[in-house]
């Protein structure tokens, strides 16, 4: 049950870093000025933010 909770912990750690790069990533090409790729990347960070929340939750769970 420990090793469990512990790897949620992690991979949401990942996921976390994963973000932090993703915003930097998309205020880059917001600034470039290349919309498509902008939208592009908002909805992986919309998704990712969702796995975060859900990780998050089953960690309570558990």
């Amino acid at each position: 049950m420990i090793f469990k909770f512990e790897s949620i912990e992690k991979e949401i750690g990942e996921l976390q870093l994963e973000e932090k790069k993703l915003v930097a990533e998309i205020k880059r090409t917001a600034k470039t000025g290349n919309e498509a790729a902008t939208k592009i990347l908002a909805r992986q960070l919309v998704r990712l933010k969702q796995q975060i929340a859900n990780l998050q939750g089953s960690r309570i769970v558990t």
